[in-house]
């Protein structure tokens, strides 16, 4: 009986999801096949793709699997992408990039206090606010959210600040990309500027890929570099918020790093040293290619832009400002 219920359940979910994630996957196959005969880049193809399919899907949910492929799905092909390091792109991440992208999360973070101060946002909302932009956007917000006091505006915030770092990694996986080549980067200085910049990863994808692989290499593993100190700043945030009692054995499950991040590092690792077999490299990085074109999509049949809007102008002023300013700070540490 319990057998025929799980089935059932199992039928249901994937009636459920199937729709959105089925569309993802369509619209990033289509978009990878018109890239390659053409100059235009698959990412971008199927954001747009995504952002013109979803008012037309009348009378079909495809939210539920557009969701599943902008995040479970990106997290394989993240993964995946680890078959793309090699030795050259490893030495473009080494200790002195981790020392600035340490500085540029902090200084970021200061950043967005003290204007949330100056807009007399609440002190809770502007760190999580704050720490969506200078870490990794969506997954940022929702951590920090998490160890926050319980209120009832927690998750109001939350969902207004996940809006919020979409839309502004979206616009910024647009618009990027397009300074990078103006300011004349190489391959190295554009991946970091992009990596250290754009909060969401699947929207780092887009814009590094956009230029070429190895900018998308370089920028995957700076951005991935950068998600790590998601750790530190959730614990702050909840020393800061809750207090010494906020970090009891029920509250560090919920700020460990990132499976898929550390997923990433050993297939990149296994890469790097050679040990991952040759047979395995053209397969993998194709299927990289259309779960992260699929994810892409996901995000442009999802884009919560009405969201940001909520709660005042205060939100969309500290999260463009933010945003701004890492811009900033990255385009000139790559100058450098």
């Amino acid at each position: 009986m319990s057998g025929g219920s799980d089935s059932w359940a199992g039928w249901l979910a994937l009636r459920r999801v199937g729709p959105g994630c089925a569309m993802a996957l369509g619209l990033g196959a289509l978009a990878i096949a018109i890239s390659r005969f053409t100059a235009l880049p698959a990412p971008l193809l199927a954001l747009a793709a995504g952002v013109l399919v979803r008012p037309v899907a009348v009378g079909v949910d495809l939210a539920p699997g557009a969701r599943l492929a902008a995040g479970p799905l990106l997290r394989v092909g993240v993964v995946l992408l680890g078959l793309r390091m090699d030795a050259e792109v490893a030495s473009a991440v080494g200790w002195p990039t981790v020392a600035l992208l340490g500085s540029l999360v902090a200084a970021t973070l200061a950043f967005g206090l003290g204007l949330g101060r100056t807009l007399r946002l609440d002190p809770r909302f502007s760190a999580v606010l704050a720490a969506s932009t200078a870490i990794c956007g969506a997954a940022a917000a929702l951590a920090v959210s998490a160890v926050m006091p319980a209120s009832p505006e927690r998750e109001r915030q939350a969902a207004v600040a996940v809006a919020a770092a979409t839309v502004f990694s979206t616009v910024a996986m647009i618009a990027l990309p397009g300074l990078a080549v103006l300011f004349g980067f190489d391959a190295r200085q554009a991946g970091f500027f992009l990596g250290a910049s754009i909060a969401d990863v699947a929207q780092v994808v887009g814009a590094g890929y956009a230029l070429s692989p190895e900018v998308g290499d370089v920028a995957v593993a700076t951005k991935l570099t950068r998600v790590l100190f998601l750790v530190p700043v959730v614990l702050m945030a909840a020393l800061a918020f809750r207090g010494r009692d906020s970090l009891g054995p029920g509250s560090l499950g919920r700020v460990r790093a990132p499976l898929f991040v550390l997923a990433f590092f050993g297939v990149a690792i296994v890469s790097i040293l050679g040990l991952a077999p040759a047979s395995l490299r053209p397969p993998g990085q194709a299927l990289s290619d259309l779960a992260l074109a699929a994810a892409v999509a996901g995000l442009g049949l999802t884009l919560p832009v009405r969201a940001v809007f909520d709660q005042g102008p205060g939100p969309l002023v500290l999260s463009s400002c933010g945003m701004a300013f890492i811009t900033a700070v990255a385009a000139a540490v790559s100058l450098l």
